[in-house]
């Protein structure tokens, strides 16, 4: 039986690349986004692909395309949250990815309104961890560099390890698929970039009682939680 996987803001750029490469390696892809005409062709492309459009700022609608979802195909495996919580958390499993960006990491110039969104993306996914470990959920933060896309294009700056859609897409789904780490980052090149440890974070303002705490209560926090920092300057 297939796996099924509802991939929102699909009809361009990470999202459309993501819904292809999952559909090409024998997904059910459930695929949503505003543009109507365009997730059409995209669903016409590949019978692994369904549309179902959804603005996702409505959040009756979400939860009403959610249940289409399951409806059509019966279960849902990966996804991305609110629409969804519920459902997850009374299965015991699946994954939720939240897709934010290394401009959370710190703040860059000409950035004041993306760079504090996407930190907000990560503090949240941070905190999904916890809530959803304890139900068996699996909480994945993807955080891109720059990639080639309608939005990028626009973009009057240099842009550092700037990568295709389809790399993008690749290292989303080897990271999901064939590995267990907490977030996912890209490009990965040891010369630029340095990483920390969530773990040290927490140490920093918890009490050892506390630190103890976390580590029985979620054993894979010390492997899994990593960040890293992408040092451009």
């Amino acid at each position: 039986m297939k796996k099924v996987i509802w991939i929102t803001g699909a009809s361009s750029g990470i999202g459309k690349a993501l819904a292809l490469k999952f559909a090409n390696e024998n997904w059910n892809v459930a695929i949503s986004a505003r543009r109507e005409n365009i997730l059409k062709e995209i669903s016409e492309s590949n019978e692994n692909i369904k549309s179902f459009p959804l603005d996702v700022t409505n959040k009756e609608k979400c939860k009403e395309v959610f249940d289409q979802i399951k409806s059509h195909y019966g279960d849902v495996n990966v996804n991305s949250i609110k629409a969804v919580e519920e459902y997850f958390k009374n299965k015991n499993s699946g994954i939720i990815t939240i897709v934010s960006s290394i401009a959370g990491y710190r703040g860059l110039p000409n950035s004041t309104g993306y760079g504090p969104s996407k930190s907000a993306l990560n503090n949240l996914a941070e905190s999904l961890y916890f809530d959803f470990g304890r139900h068996n959920v699996r909480v994945c933060l993807v955080s891109p560099g720059f990639i080639k896309t309608p939005m990028t294009d626009k973009n009057d700056f240099k842009m550092p390890f700037l990568k295709t859609t389809e790399f993008a897409a690749d290292k989303i789904y080897d990271g999901l698929i064939n590995k267990n780490n907490f977030e996912i980052h890209f490009p990965f090149n040891k010369h630029n970039c340095k990483f920390s440890n969530f773990y040290t974070k927490l140490s920093h303002c918890c009490s050892v009682d506390c630190n103890s705490f976390i580590l029985h209560k979620y054993p894979v926090i010390k492997s899994n939680f990593h960040f890293s920092t992408f040092n451009w300057y």
